[in-house]
């Protein structure tokens, strides 16, 4: 068989980014001519149409694995990791947290629910079995970090500060505020306020706040995290939800309740990040039930940056990279050469 010389060549600058000797496959455009234009050619450094800047973060793509789903980066062996923006980590506590009782996840129309309950070996465990491991992801982290008081925000977020391999960390509020009371973080404005700007004076990472699906006044949440110190924004959390075995006369969770995600939500998000985008300055990671491509460009459009993804990738490990492909494809049928571009597009009807 005949072996011929393929230069891989940017789509942007025309430079030649790769050679290769490939059989000749008697394609009169690949075959016979010498210049191949595959996907990965976008990735060149010149041009990347999927690229964003999140705050002080530059991600190669708008794609965020959200925390929890990802574990802490198992998940990265069934995608290119090229085609990820970041990758968010499993929660980590003060103290080792056992979580909940099973059942702990359990399937409802259009997504699933969960009640794990946080589990975790703690931050002594983290620094001294995850970090070392974390240098083989090639990626932006976030760390996700839990607590019962606003001085375990903090003094999580000094310890992470020390590791470079940590680009941010992602406060989620939505853990109950223990100490007596079955209560939010971001129900108690002032606690919030504080736990923020706690955790900033402790870091000098930026500092994300990973805000629940509030369908009542997300923009005065949002207002007032930004005003604390808050870089970012990530929303929305899971939707509280229960569902009951009838023979059993029984929740189905062990936990009674749990929290619903996956594309069951995905309306009430887009609504949640339109509303806090123009509450607030600062960029905002969106996300709840998206399942493709389309479902990305939307929440860009409602006016997120970058865009997380949780319940689909459990279904398919793999998703990531098909995201990346059709993201592109999506942006050439609507002559865009930047996904930034669109952020916060949407025109309402007129009504």
């Amino acid at each position: 068989m005949t072996m011929i010389r393929k230069y891989t060549v940017c789509r942007c600058c025309c430079q030649v980014i790769g050679v290769r000797n490939m059989p000749d496959d008697g394609n009169l455009l690949t075959g016979t001519g010498l210049f191949v234009f595959p996907p990965e050619a976008w990735y060149n450094q010149c041009m990347n149409p999927l690229e964003v800047k999140l705050g002080t973060l530059k991600l190669r793509t708008p794609i965020v694995l959200a925390s929890g789903t990802a574990g802490y980066g198992e998940i990265s062996t069934f995608f290119n990791i090229k085609n990820l923006g970041a990758l968010t980590l499993k929660a980590v506590s003060i103290r080792k947290r056992d979580g909940n009782l099973p059942p702990r996840i359990a399937e409802t129309p259009s997504g699933i629910m969960n009640a794990i309950g946080l589990a975790n070996e703690g931050i002594d465990y983290f620094e001294k079995h995850i970090v070392p491991k974390l240098s083989r992801l090639k990626t932006t982290l976030i760390a996700n970090v839990v607590g019962d008081s606003v001085e375990e925000y903090a003094l999580i977020c000094r310890k992470l500060n020390r590791h470079k391999i940590i680009s941010a960390i992602e406060l989620n509020v939505s853990c109950p505020n223990v100490k007596g009371k079955k209560k939010l973080f971001c129900e108690d404005p002032d606690v919030l306020s504080a736990m923020v700007s706690s955790c900033k004076k402790a870091s000098s990472k930026p500092i994300i706040v990973k805000l629940p699906p509030a369908v009542f006044g997300i923009e005065e949440m949002a207002e007032r995290v930004e005003k604390a110190g808050a870089d970012m924004l990530s929303l929305v959390n899971t939707v509280p939800a229960m569902e009951i075995d009838i023979m059993k006369e029984r929740p189905v969770l062990g936990n009674n309740v749990g929290g619903l995600s996956g594309p069951a939500i995905r309306p009430i998000a887009l609504r949640l990040v339109h509303r806090a985008s123009q509450a607030v300055k600062i960029p905002i990671i969106g996300g709840g039930g998206v399942a493709d491509a389309a479902d990305v460009i939307k929440f860009i459009l409602a006016g997120a940056t970058a865009v997380s993804v949780g319940t689909s990738s459990m279904i398919r490990p793999d998703l990531t990279d098909r995201l990346a492909e059709d993201l592109i494809a999506i942006l050439k049928r609507k002559g865009v050469d930047d996904i930034a571009a669109l952020r916060g597009r949407l025109s309402f009807n007129g009504v």
